[in-house]
């Protein structure tokens, strides 16, 4: 007897009889890839890419066990006493199973099991009473990380809210971020509008406290002018707001005389290097 595979169609052959078709079987849904034969020649081994390996009794030709795998099967083997069956998967792992003894002497496998029927009971609670092996695969489930509140205002296009959000973290990447996309969809005058003294407060301590730094300096720079357009008609009716702009103010002159004597240090620098180059030349 010749056991033959082609795509997913298994073939049983007579050599004795001149080459004849004794019977042929199809059981899986994708290309066998590998068949083996037991001993004894009573049960064939066949693995496929549809991650099934299914033993067929011989006498009848029908399958007799069914074994699933977490990736394509593309080689199987059987041990000389037929206790063992090795898999070799398409992602290098290799997967050994051992049949256990029975009362009778007889050894275990899984029978193979019918699919229950779409739209059953059974059909929706199938392999939720599964219990995994040491050997199996466990796919791990990965949660989506959460939108953080100032990224959800912006999906819903509610600017100032994210704004706000953004300064409640006292995190000044997260507040120059949410800035600089505000900028990018042009909603940075729309953010800031509409304000009173107790939403304002946060946003001039803000730019009092970061403005020098020279990370955020430019973007803050536009937020400052945007403020001082937007409210300063209104200036004048809050004390703290007006103590605060003040303070913006100043320490916007403390920068641009900090840049003036960086300015004055780098060409009297350029100066002595000049000198020197000159010098070592002659």
């Amino acid at each position: 007897v010749l056991v033959t595979a082609g795509g997913n169609i298994m073939k049983v052959w007579d050599i004795l009889a001149g080459g004849r078709l004794i019977q042929s079987v199809s059981n899986h849904s994708k290309p066998i890839t590998c068949l083996a034969m037991d001993p004894e020649g009573g049960r064939v081994i066949s693995g496929s890419l549809d991650h099934h390996l299914k033993v067929y009794d011989m006498a009848e030709y029908r399958v007799r066990y069914s074994f699933d795998y977490t990736q394509p099967i593309l080689s199987c083997a059987v041990s000389p006493e037929a206790g063992t069956v090795a898999v070799g998967m398409a992602s290098g792992l290799l997967t050994v199973r051992a049949r256990n003894l029975k009362n009778a002497g007889e050894k275990a496998m899984v029978v193979a099991k019918r699919a229950p029927r779409a739209g059953t009971y059974h059909y929706f609670v199938r392999g939720q009473r599964e219990v995994a092996s040491e050997d199996d695969f466990r796919v791990e489930h990965v949660r989506k990380a959460r939108l953080a509140p100032y990224d959800k205002l912006l999906k819903a296009f509610n600017y100032g809210a994210a704004l706000d959000a953004s300064l409640s973290t006292a995190q000044p990447q997260v507040v120059v971020s949410v800035l600089h996309e505000l900028t990018l969809r042009d909603a940075l005058r729309i953010a800031l509008s509409g304000r009173d003294d107790v939403t304002l407060l946060p946003m001039l301590r803000f730019l009092c406290k970061y403005i020098p730094d020279q990370a955020f300096a430019s973007l803050l720079c536009d937020c400052g002018h945007v403020l001082l357009e937007l409210y300063t008609t209104v200036l004048g009716r809050s004390t703290e707001v007006d103590e605060l702009f003040w303070k913006l103010r100043w320490r916007v002159h403390e920068v641009l005389a900090l840049d003036a004597e960086l300015l004055r240090l780098q060409g009297a620098l350029e100066l002595i290097l000049a000198a020197s180059v000159s010098r070592s030349d002659e």
